[in-house]
């Protein structure tokens, strides 16, 4: 992501039907900027085109700016091994989890560190917000005057061209004080994207019988029996990291059409909320609640709420701080590519990300809406092969699409790697191919290693890793109001940003269950899925029909669905087993 350019959600036009409202959501997130003495080699092109964001000049000094100076870890290395410890069943720390307070003692910066970042950052006239028990960034805030003095750059006023929304960035890469160099990283929360959310309007509504409703999926995805055990995701929680806003008395509709009950969305404003979030991402952040609620609606959905400038890494530091969701989904990023991303909010993104999983945190993120060319969405001009950010780091369980074909009877019959070739559309995936100084950025996870179907000569992180009904074809039902005009009404969306918060509500699901059984956190969940595939491969639907738009579905792991779809009911008994095999120190709660 350069200048935060959040991943920007994206839209899904269906291929045999034009009267629906399809998103891809993906939306971009908002993180910091490459630094010049830095740079990622250059693999594509430049972003010039009609929907970069445009500077209004420079922003009145006296605005009070908030940013992230992000912290570099006491000993990286020993991080790094202590979370890959953490999934090796032959280490000692084998899922011994942290806390926050666990994570910030034992590999963040000294309480000398922390003292002189502090001493600086207020000597300068800033003031210090706070700093995360993680200890991974120190948040300080000031006028843009003061802000811009520090950081070595022009505080701009900019205007998103998809949204209208006016915001405060950094007019260049923010340079870190001499001062700091060796303890901070980078900079992050002044970058110039947004994120986006680009919606395609049917041309009426379709009626609640088009859809995929609760029920729909339940019997589909086989977990109906589940159901009728009591098994609702009751006593656990899911979070939701979000740009947009949606309402509580669009739930109460969805939840009184399809006989569902529920806890109340905790709503927590962070960094000072959504405030003036797009209009657009509406649709996007009742998709997300209400796929939750349609798989697990017992389980407590906390929706993480975010200004749009919001760096991915600071988002997900907060849901770690919070300590009380280990299930969590984000639909939003950006294209993996250089002009779209900087080196600085990469470290700063998989520095949260590894912290994320010594806490023992799932992330479940949309891998993307345009196939294998995922900066077509900011670009139309651009065709690189290129990813999704952060669905294709390695910390994450990268979630792609399919398109879901039911008997008629409602029970599964297949599923196709989605993809449609007349908008660019489809399930993100393939190799994460962005180099920085070092080599690639995000190199093969140990998950990865001997997986047939990955290229195993290339040193690089390969997504999806699994995958559910995305297809705008095969849309989810849900209740939509516009704020506009304050006409509610059901849509039928699609995008995997649909897909993930499917895949997070049945781990909710598979988390309740578990706990009557005496397992009471799953931990970063993307290593024992890959394992599942081999040894219980009827835990997964493989999908071998279609694509991303450039790689085909094929027996085992492919690049358009990962692994599979799950097989609900005996996915979670597989992960049940496992973890029973191998109870964990839990840190985060559940």
């Amino acid at each position: 992501m350069s200048p935060m350019t959040p991943r920007s959600p994206r839209s899904t036009h269906s291929r045999r039907t034009r009267s629906l409202l399809a998103i891809a959501t993906a939306g971009l997130m908002a993180l910091a900027a490459l630094p010049a003495a830095a740079p990622v080699a250059a693999q594509g092109g430049t972003i010039t085109n009609e929907l970069a964001p445009s500077s209004l000049g420079i922003a009145d000094p006296d605005t009070r700016i908030t940013f992230d100076l992000v912290l570099a870890a006491r000993d990286p290395e020993a991080s790094r091994q202590y979370a890959a410890d953490l999934y090796d069943p032959a280490s000692p720390d084998y899922r011994r989890f942290l806390s926050p307070e666990q994570i910030g003692e034992r590999f963040g910066p000294t309480d000398e560190t922390l003292a002189q970042v502090r001493r600086v950052v207020t000597d300068a006239g800033l003031e210090v917000v706070s700093v995360p028990p993680q200890r991974t960034r120190l948040i300080a805030s000031g006028s843009a005057d003061a802000v811009g003095a520090f950081l070595g750059v022009p505080i701009e006023t900019f205007q998103d061209a998809r949204t209208g929304s006016t915001y405060h960035a950094a007019a260049t890469e923010p340079v870190v004080p001499a001062s700091l160099a060796t303890v901070v990283t980078g900079v992050a929360g002044l970058a110039r994207w947004l994120p986006s959310s680009a919606i395609a309007p049917a041309d009426a509504p379709p009626p609640p019988a088009r859809g995929l409703k609760p029920a729909d999926l339940a019997l589909a995805y086989d977990y109906q029996s589940l159901w009728d055990q009591g098994i609702d995701g009751t006593g656990t929680t899911v979070g939701i990291i979000q740009f947009g806003i949606d309402t509580d008395e669009d739930l109460a509709v969805f939840d009184a059409t399809f006989g569902l009950e529920g806890p109340l969305p905790d709503r927590v404003a962070v960094n000072g909320g959504l405030g003036d979030a797009p209009a657009s991402f509406g649709v996007e952040a009742a998709l997300d609640t209400q796929v939750v609620r349609a798989v697990a609606p017992g389980t407590q959905i906390i929706i993480y709420g975010f200004p749009a400038t919001t760096s991915f890494g600071s988002a997900m530091d907060a849901v770690i701080e919070d300590g009380r969701t280990q299930i969590v989904s984000v639909s939003y990023g950006k294209c993996y590519a250089p002009g779209y991303i900087g080196l600085q909010e990469v470290l700063d993104t998989q520095r949260a990300l590894e912290v994320a999983t010594q806490a023992g945190i799932s992330l479940f993120a949309a891998s993307g809406d345009w196939g294998a060319f995922s900066c077509h969405t900011f670009d139309k001009s651009d065709h690189q092969v290129s990813t999704f950010f952060p669905a294709c780091t390695n910390n994450v369980v990268s979630v792609g699409g399919t398109l879901l074909e039911l008997h008629a009877d409602g029970t599964y019959f297949r599923e196709t790697g989605w993809e449609d070739y007349l908008i660019t559309g489809g399930t993100g995936g393939g190799r994460a191919n962005v180099n920085g100084p070092d080599g690639p950025l995000e190199r093969m996870p140990p998950y990865q290693v001997g997986v047939a179907g990955i290229d195993q000569s290339m040193d690089a992180r390969h997504c999806p890793d699994v995958a559910a009904a995305a297809d705008t074809d095969t849309g989810y039902l849900l209740f939509y109001t516009d704020p506009a005009t304050g006409e509610g009404d059901w849509q039928m969306v699609g995008g995997t940003s649909a897909a993930a918060p499917f895949w997070a509500g049945i781990m909710a699901l598979t988390l309740q269950k578990g706990q009557a059984q005496g397992v009471q956190c799953l931990g970063f969940l993307t290593p024992l899925f890959y394992e599942l595939a081999q040894s219980r491969p009827d835990a997964f639907h493989d999908i071998v029909r279609g694509g991303n738009l450039l790689d085909r579905s094929g027996v085992g792991w492919d690049a358009a669905t990962g692994v599979g779809s799950p097989v609900v009911s005996e996915l979670a008994d597989a992960v049940i087993d496992s973890l029973l095999a191998s109870p964990a120190t839990c840190a985060a709660a559940g």
